[in-house]
């Protein structure tokens, strides 16, 4: 989607911010969707939580530099390049991700914990 957003003639001129922001969405989606319809697997396959884990760390890595990739091969020739070109941002998406990813395999590493003591004790 940021390559066609990059690549895409300012015809018709609304195009390259949506791609854009269609860009920011789908890793919105992730977000949202994958913990939601996956929660019973996460929370009870450890392998589908270090996958989730895996995937947000990641994405996370990639929206640090997924910006700065893009951003310098929006032209400044129209208003909407420049603008696209000083706010073509992933970084706030960072955090979200890292919590989402530190969440997910903490919950598993403490399940596991409470399954080893029960083990354990018994």
């Amino acid at each position: 989607t940021m390559d066609e957003s990059v690549q895409m003639p300012s015809n018709p001129p609304t195009l390259r911010p949506t791609l854009y922001k269609t860009a920011r969405e789908m890793f919105s989606l992730f977000r949202a969707i994958i913990p939601a319809s996956h929660r019973h697997e996460i929370a009870t396959v450890p392998r589908t939580a270090a996958v989730l884990h895996n995937d947000c760390i990641f994405f996370a890595h990639h929206c640090l530099t997924l910006g700065l990739e893009y951003r310098e091969q929006y032209s400044e020739e129209d208003a909407r390049g420049k603008l696209l070109r000083q706010s073509c941002i992933f970084v706030d998406m960072v955090p979200l991700f890292r919590e989402l990813a530190d969440s997910s395999m903490g919950d598993m590493l403490d399940l596991q914990a409470d399954q080893l003591v029960e083990i354990v004790g018994s």
